[in-house]
């Protein structure tokens, strides 16, 4: 059996790292299927944990949600004010048109919040519904 210590590395190379099972088992000196069941066991702090990472990289690249809806919304106000001087008549009024529902639409994408999963075993009527799990969702 192994430690928590060699468990929670587990979870942050493939958490965290992304690495295969191939690669986690060689650096852990574990087998394949005891990572695919701590993968089972663990799915939610790895979801976790590839969500942070993923929130890391997406803000070293300025592509925050905030940035990104920042810069869509200033291409949306121009799109908006270019419409605004024009009499709606020209083709490429069209084309206008189609950005600002392209823009509404991105901006849309991108109002949407991380969702953060955490699990809690039941464990009444000594362990009769130990396998029941309940999950609760944090939307941010």
């Amino acid at each position: 059996m192994k430690d928590q210590a060699t468990k929670e590395k587990f979870i942050e190379l493939r958490g965290a790292q992304g690495l295969s099972y191939d690669k986690i088992a060689t650096r852990l000196k574990t087998s394949k299927q005891t990572l695919i069941t701590w993968a089972r066991e663990y799915e939610y702090d790895i979801a976790n944990l590839k969500q942070i990472q993923l929130d890391t990289i997406r803000e070293k690249y300025r592509l925050t949600k905030e940035n990104q809806i920042e810069l869509l919304g200033e291409g949306l106000k121009k799109v908006r004010d270019e419409i605004g001087r024009r009499d709606m008549k020209g083709i490429s009024t069209d084309k206008l048109l189609s950005l600002l529902l392209k823009f509404n639409q991105e901006i849309r994408e991108e109002t949407t919040a991380p969702v953060f999963r955490t699990r809690e075993t039941i464990s009444d009527l000594g362990g009769i519904f130990s396998d029941m799990q309940t999950v609760h969702t944090w939307q941010g």
